[in-house]
């Protein structure tokens, strides 16, 4: 696997795979804060993030919400383990989780890209 960043107004990297050529892009941020958020059999809130950009990433499967006071359910949006995501979220935002089938953990870092 080969890494190239692009210029510094692009703000994503490149990363080739194999002989194809397949090109993936991936965003490039800094990470400003990090919180862990415990996840279980009920809906819990992260603190509150400063930021428009958060990058998630949990060791379970989870369904998430975004909001002032969020409420996870089993009808959010699901964030299967392993996954890292970058959402877009109103400045002051909180995220809530809820197990879909185990106890994990939720990393939640507020970043800018």
């Amino acid at each position: 696997m080969t890494m190239r960043s692009l210029d510094r107004d692009t703000k994503a990297s490149v990363s080739q795979h194999g002989t194809e050529g397949a090109s993936h892009v991936y965003p490039v941020a800094r990470i400003l804060s990090s919180q862990s958020v415990a996840i279980g059999a009920s809906s819990v809130q992260s603190a509150s993030i400063n930021t428009r950009t958060v990058r998630l990433c949990s060791t379970v499967d989870v369904y998430i919400a975004f909001g002032d006071n969020p409420v996870a359910t089993g009808a959010s949006m699901l964030l299967p383990a392993g996954a890292v995501e970058y959402f877009q979220i109103d400045k002051g935002s909180k995220i809530a989780c809820l197990r879909v089938f185990a106890d994990g953990t939720l990393s939640v870092s507020a970043a800018r890209i």
